[in-house]
């Protein structure tokens, strides 16, 4: 005897809601355990920082700095000015803002007034090199007019990414302009990237809106399960009517 649309219903809606929570359950514990099952430490960290000249040594001013972004052709009003050491050089960091574009960054060495921005591709590995443990060989390093982090707010950056030759493939995403790095992926992390993905139902560019939808499934278990529940009651209810009605 065939069961009944109601029945069906709510048998096919448990087994989905069962595979939705089971798969949520799964990938909500890799997730939260993600740091002791397949991550590495020193995420977006130097591993082997190469050691550069002290601050004092800088013969390049703020301003000359600053002149030296204008005439390279950034234009904006200047946010912010950074003297840092980074892969064996001294480094003046200017940012300017323009508009709606968002910051730009201009490099320039402070020991010897060089143009740095934007970098060479060999400048870019030698500062990726540094969130790389063992110096491993470059086994490419990719120009990108347009890379986008994972971030929601990540905005589209002119980049190098360098893959290295070693265990679990090494890749550093660094910035063309300013030297910051944007991306520190291996194997972990881009499993750690599919987990989330699948936790978070972030799937076809929805991104974590059909989270939304975790609660369908039980309200609609809820509600075959009043109809399987009420039925029968409703059916035994006109049964008595009907009977009343004849011995009338």
């Amino acid at each position: 005897m065939p069961l009944p649309v109601s029945r069906r219903a709510h048998r096919l809606i448990a087994v989905v809601s069962a595979a939705f929570l089971v798969s949520s359950a799964c990938t909500g514990l890799l997730w939260a355990y993600s740091p002791y099952l397949y991550l590495d430490e020193g995420y977006m960290r130097k591993k082997v920082p190469m050691a550069g000249p002290a601050l004092t040594a800088a013969v390049v001013s703020v301003q000359d700095a600053l002149a030296a972004a204008h005439k390279a052709g950034r234009s904006g009003q200047a946010q912010q000015a950074t003297l840092r050491s980074d892969f064996g050089r001294l480094l003046w960091e200017v940012q300017l803002r323009a508009g709606r574009e968002g910051s730009q960054s201009f490099l320039m060495d402070a020991v010897t007034g060089e143009t740095l921005s934007p970098l060479t591709a060999e400048q870019a590995t030698l500062i990726a090199q540094q969130y790389v443990r063992g110096n491993p060989p470059v086994e490419e390093v990719i120009a990108e007019s347009s890379f986008v982090g994972r971030s929601d707010r990540a905005r589209p950056a002119p980049a190098y990414r360098v893959r290295f030759k070693q265990a679990h493939n090494p890749e550093i995403v660094i910035h063309r302009d300013s030297g910051v790095i944007l991306a520190d992926e291996n194997t972990g992390r881009r499993i750690h990237f599919f987990v989330t993905q699948l936790h978070q139902y972030n799937y076809f560019g929805f991104k974590k809106t059909l989270t939304a939808l975790a609660g369908l499934p039980l309200l609609l278990l809820v509600g075959t399960g009043l109809v399987i529940w009420l039925r029968p009651k409703l059916r035994r209810a006109r049964r008595g009517m009907r009977g009343a009605g004849a011995t009338g």
